[in-house]
């Protein structure tokens, strides 16, 4: 379990969760004033996108 929970885990774990949260917060309110870009695509591009950023 010591492998698994290394600081560059955390670290990760927490921009993608982060990540997640903002834009689910963006999305709903996409959602409820009724543009195009909802909930899911907002949370799909972010997540993705800050898979692609490399840990600094």
């Amino acid at each position: 379990m010591s492998k698994i929970i290394i600081p560059e885990f955390l670290v990760m774990s927490t921009r993608l969760l982060l990540a997640l949260v903002l834009s689910g917060i963006i999305g709903f309110e996409r959602k409820i004033n009724r543009h195009t870009a909802r909930f899911r695509t907002l949370i799909l591009v972010v997540v993705s996108s800050c898979l692609m950023i490399p840990m600094i």
